[in-house]
């Protein structure tokens, strides 16, 4: 009855070859693993070593080897795609602060060229620096859309609106030689503002 299920070889032994049931399933995980960029071929890496244990190894070693390059080039690729798109992100945020930075340099530059004309009213006035209505006109005739305002004596205020799109809005406070004593800026969408103390 035995000899009915298993076929007998000439001197009595099994003529059905021996079977490594871990060493073909690392060698097929091997192969699927290859173009899954080795998610699979750490899984046939492990049933590979696993599989080396037992008789016949061959398809166990191959699906070892084959499994180990697969981990290899996943690592590699994983660690790629990391670098790459770090990279995307740190070149995204520098060109959006690039973009904020160069809209806080128009601002402040604006508004010191406009503190430039309060200080040469002042100048060709003896010292006094103008009421509100007469540093609004003298800011208007230069072509600075500003407000100007009268702190003290020795003190005077801008606020400057730059751009059309996306406007920011520029406040400073300047002593009477026109020379900055503080300066707060805002977007008006809220996402950038600050300041600077002198």
């Amino acid at each position: 009855m035995n000899s009915q299920l298993t076929p007998e070889g000439p001197d009595g032994g099994s003529l059905v070859a021996p079977q490594n049931p871990l060493g073909i399933a690392a060698f097929v995980c091997s192969i699927i693993g290859l173009p899954s960029m080795g998610i699979l071929s750490l899984i046939a890496l492990i049933l590979g070593a696993i599989a080396m244990r037992r008789e016949p190894k061959g398809l166990a070693i191959a699906g070892f080897i084959i499994g180990l390059v697969g981990t290899l080039v996943g690592c590699i690729v994983t660690a790629l795609l990391i670098a790459m798109i770090s990279t995307l992100g740190i070149g995204l945020s520098a060109g959006i602060m690039a973009m904020i930075y160069s809209q806080i340099e128009v601002g402040v530059t604006r508004i010191d060229d406009a503190s430039e004309i309060i200080v040469k009213w002042e100048e060709s006035h003896n010292g006094v620096l103008p009421s509100t209505e007469a540093g609004n006109a003298a800011l208007k005739a230069a072509g600075f859309d500003a407000t100007y305002r009268v702190i003290d004596n020795d003190e005077f205020g801008l606020e400057l609106l730059i751009g059309d799109e996306d406007p920011w809005t520029f406040s400073a406070e300047f002593d009477a030689d026109g020379d900055r004593t503080s300066l707060r800026w805002k977007s008006e969408n809220g996402q950038s503002h600050g300041n600077w103390n002198f």
